[in-house]
């Protein structure tokens, strides 16, 4: 499915919203284009694998600027269990959800934290206790029999629900990156109470986002 595919479909459903997020590389990104985007769009997205970098590589005054913006971050979340023996199992094990985590809490920076925080017990703990500074985003449903997840279990969406609840957790896909057959969707409708089911679907990531603020999402929408 194309993009143009894919927004020519949404744009059938009258309410649909597209948010766009714009992609930062810490480390290579010009201190001057940084504050340029991060000014101007709240929510910006970080991709530690597809830029070769981990949190503790990006530097002081990059954190700085996202806490005089109040910037919300959505980082890519891995993991690796073990001792790396190539270069990208060293960047998944860099980009542990609680380095993130550590790095925005040192900042007093909202985070969006991907795959399920990769159901890291510490940091799912200190997202229930951020008193709103975090979510998790919900999808895809990834392996977590394999080494790129800290708690190993058959059962990820049990799991998930179990360690974090569902008033920090919130829907998405990942797409295209899901796995043939997937849907996620209709796992969490199985699980969860009907109220529960549009907190996660819906509502948490409305009021996260401030989706009802028009002045909120500067640039972003």
């Amino acid at each position: 499915v194309t993009r143009e595919e894919l927004v020519r479909s949404a744009s059938k459903y009258p309410k649909t919203q597209f948010l766009h997020f714009p992609l930062l590389h810490l480390t290579r990104d010009t201190s001057e284009y940084l504050e340029k985007v991060l000014s101007s769009n709240r929510v910006v997205k970080v991709h530690g694998i597809g830029s070769a970098l981990g949190p503790e590589d990006i530097p002081e005054e990059v954190g700085v600027l996202m806490k005089k913006y109040d910037n919300i971050v959505l980082p890519h979340t891995d993991y690796f269990q073990g001792e790396p023996e190539t270069a990208l199992q060293d960047l998944q094990k860099r980009n542990d959800p609680a380095k993130w985590m550590d790095f925005f809490e040192k900042h007093s920076v909202k985070g969006m934290f991907a795959h399920g925080a990769r159901l890291c017990e510490d940091t799912l703990i200190r997202v229930k206790k951020s008193n709103g500074q975090f979510v998790v985003e919900a999808g895809p449903i990834i392996n977590s029999q394999g080494p790129r997840i800290k708690t190993r279990t058959k059962d990820y969406v049990g799991k998930l629900i179990d360690m974090v609840g569902t008033d920090h957790l919130v829907f998405n896909t990942d797409y295209p990156f899901m796995e043939e057959g997937e849907d996620l969707e209709a796992e969490l409708r199985s699980r969860l109470s009907d109220e529960d089911y549009q907190k996660v679907m819906c509502e948490n990531a409305q009021r996260f986002l401030r989706l009802d603020d028009d002045k909120y999402l500067r640039g972003n929408k």
